[in-house]
């Protein structure tokens, strides 16, 4: 899939990561001024994720590499500030209206904690991961062996070798290979032999 179109498919939960700031602000400001330190330091990774759904649905968004990294770190800093939010909440109940209110601060960390997990695993070429090398890029057959089958992988990319240029592929009984020419192919000695 396109990233163009991978980032419009998601364009609508980018929005929702953007809207989750307001109450995550509105409810984990209160919890802070009320002396607790989580989940207000929240506000924080919520920011950032606010920051990057908005660069995103301003189509700002260019680099694959950069976008997943931006996704793993809000996703790492919001559960950095979840786990001892609900360590802190699980503790306070003596103080039941600030405990609820936090409770529910951490609501929107938590929606937006699992869009950023989404978002990484979207944007991974997960079928480029599990088929790389299987099939041929020209003749779409299975690659049983790339030597017999003549190519090469060279950076991460498949090339013909240079003696199977020219080569048809075809099923030969082991699988998908080159078909064999119907002409004698010259040896590197008559080459040699030629050019003297």
């Amino acid at each position: 899939m396109d990233h163009r179109r991978r980032s419009t498919t998601d364009h609508p939960f980018r929005l929702l990561t953007v809207l989750a700031w307001i109450p995550a602000f509105a409810l984990s400001l209160p919890h802070g001024v009320r002396g607790h330190l989580f989940p207000a330091l929240g506000i924080l990774p919520m920011t950032f994720s606010a920051c990057t759904g908005l660069v995103h649905l301003a189509n700002q968004a260019k680099s694959r590499g950069v976008n997943i990294a931006m996704d793993v770190f809000c996703a790492c800093f919001l559960i950095a500030i979840l786990v001892p939010s609900w360590i802190t909440l699980s503790s306070g109940w003596e103080d039941s209206g600030v405990t609820v209110l936090g409770t529910y601060g951490t609501a929107p960390m938590m929606m937006n904690f699992a869009f950023h997990i989404c978002f990484v695993l979207h944007a991974i070429n997960w079928r480029a991961i599990f088929r790389q090398g299987k099939t041929c890029p020209h003749c779409h057959g299975d690659l049983t062996s790339r030597r017999r089958h003549g190519y090469l992988r060279v950076d991460g990319d498949e090339t013909p070798r240079p003696e199977d240029k020219g080569h048809a592929h075809a099923d030969n009984g082991e699988g998908v290979g080159p078909m064999a020419s119907q002409d004698p192919q010259p040896s590197t000695d008559d080459e040699a032999a030629r050019l003297v």
